[in-house]
């Protein structure tokens, strides 16, 4: 620790060396006061006798009192720097200082600790022995740079054990002033091994994650392909025999494998669609689209199941619907699942798609709407519903096909098409589901 005292005490001390010389010339200061100087009004009112013994018991007084107060400062800045040195005794880090020049001057117990010597071993550069080969010229580089720039420093390092192993520490000090003149550096130094190899194991287990879903991903990528082709035949395979002369009864069977390849390959396919929209793996291709001309194919695609339910399917629209710029494949994507879902709980009344054209602030927007008299949802789980694999209640997912993924899918691609999902809707009553693609305003 620095043995220099503080200003303060150094003038008290340097007026204390003066009244000693005082006291000891006193005759002159004596003879100053009294005869150079200006008499005051206590030696005005005193016989001329008592002059000298007054200036002495003055220059008593005086001395004794610069005595006291050296011996108050000097009592106070020892019990500061006991306080201190119990302070850097007691610190979880390791504590240091260095002179300008960079050589230590002082380490406390927890660096000794930690760096494994000595303190008379880490004075001066000898603490950079102990810092691990293939860091100590960076280190003492930085160290050195710290010092010639007057600048904090702050460096992680690994440090050797007396096994030779190497483990890590953090190690920050900044310049220490007296007044305005720099005398050292003071700082800390800490371990931070176990952090370090928990960042290190974090950084494996990333990897290995991240290798497993590229795995993941190629797996899915082939299966798309390999499962596709073999249900395609078998669809196909269904559909040429139930053009055949065969009896009804087979023809029931051929029904059952129909309606299950179908759904199978759903499955599938929304398996697909999450994962990659999830992973942020589809990118918008932005084109011209008509969605009257979406809209109607897909009315024609779940126009047989509704009736086999009697559910009426209905569309409105302007007679000036314009084509909109947006991802054809997001967009179809997105109807697709929320008519499945209106045609698949809605068992009496029918299914309304609504297309409409506002705007706002000179943003043009063109509304999509899916109003059915279903079953309804829970307002208060209208939040909850677009979680894969999410099921309102464990009885409708054992009333109707499907594992949850169809609004998670739905949410996903309009979020690619910068839109959002908006749902609303009480139990036993239906549901509306409506969502907003924004686009330019169509030419005049």
């Amino acid at each position: 620790m620095y043995k220099r005292y503080p200003i303060q005490v150094q003038k008290t001390l340097i007026a204390y060396v003066v009244g000693l010389a005082f006291v000891f010339t006193v005759d002159g200061l004596v003879d100053y006061l009294a005869f150079d100087a200006t008499p005051t009004l206590i030696l005005s009112l005193m016989p001329d006798a008592y002059h000298e013994v007054f200036m002495r018991l003055l220059v008593g007084f005086v001395s004794v009192t610069l005595v006291l107060s050296f011996f108050w400062f000097t009592q106070k800045e020892r019990r500061s720097r006991r306080y201190e040195a119990h302070l850097y005794h007691i610190a979880p880090v390791g504590i240091f200082q260095s002179d300008s020049q960079g050589q230590l001057t002082y380490v406390n117990s927890k660096w000794s600790q930690i760096v494994g010597q000595p303190d008379t071993e880490s004075i001066g550069s000898g603490w950079l022995s102990s810092v691990y080969p293939d860091d100590q010229a960076e280190v003492g580089r930085l160290w050195e740079t710290a010092m010639s720039l007057q600048r904090p420093f702050r460096a992680e390092f690994r440090l050797r054990k007396p096994t030779g192993l190497p483990y890590w520490v953090r190690c920050e000090a900044e310049p220490h002033f007296d007044g305005k003149v720099q005398v050292g550096y003071l700082g800390f130094l800490s371990d931070i091994h176990e952090l370090k190899s928990k960042e290190q194991s974090l950084e494996v287990t990333t990897a290995k994650l991240q290798s497993a879903l590229t795995v993941k991903n190629d797996f899915l990528q082939i299966m798309e392909h390999e499962f596709h082709t073999p249900i395609n035949g078998i669809f196909g395979a269904v559909q040429i025999l139930q053009t055949m002369e065969i009896p009804a009864e087979q023809k029931e069977f051929f029904s059952i494998l129909e309606r299950s390849t179908l759904s199978l390959n759903k499955v599938f396919s929304d398996i697909i669609s999450y994962q990659r929209l999830r992973d942020n793996r589809v990118q918008p291709e932005w084109e011209e689209v008509r969605p009257e001309s979406m809209v109607n194919d897909l009315l024609n695609v779940y126009q047989p199941i509704a009736e086999q339910k009697h559910v009426a399917l209905e569309f409105e629209r302007p007679s000036d619907l314009q084509p909109i710029q947006t991802d054809s494949v997001l967009l179809n994507l997105v109807l697709t699942n929320l008519l499945s879902n209106a045609v698949k709980f809605t068992e009496q009344g029918k299914i309304l798609v609504k297309i409409s054209d506002w705007a706002q602030n000179n943003q043009f927007f063109t509304r999509f709407q899916v109003q059915d008299t279903g079953i309804g949802i829970d307002q208060s789980k209208a939040k909850d519903i677009t979680a894969p694999f999410y099921q309102v209640d464990q009885s409708i997912s054992r009333s109707y096909e499907g594992i949850g993924l169809g609004l998670s899918i739905v949410e996903h691609s309009l979020k690619s098409l910068g839109s959002s999902l908006t749902i609303s809707g009480a139990v036993g009553k239906g549901t509306l589901c409506s969502f907003d693609i924004p686009h330019m305003k169509p030419a005049a």
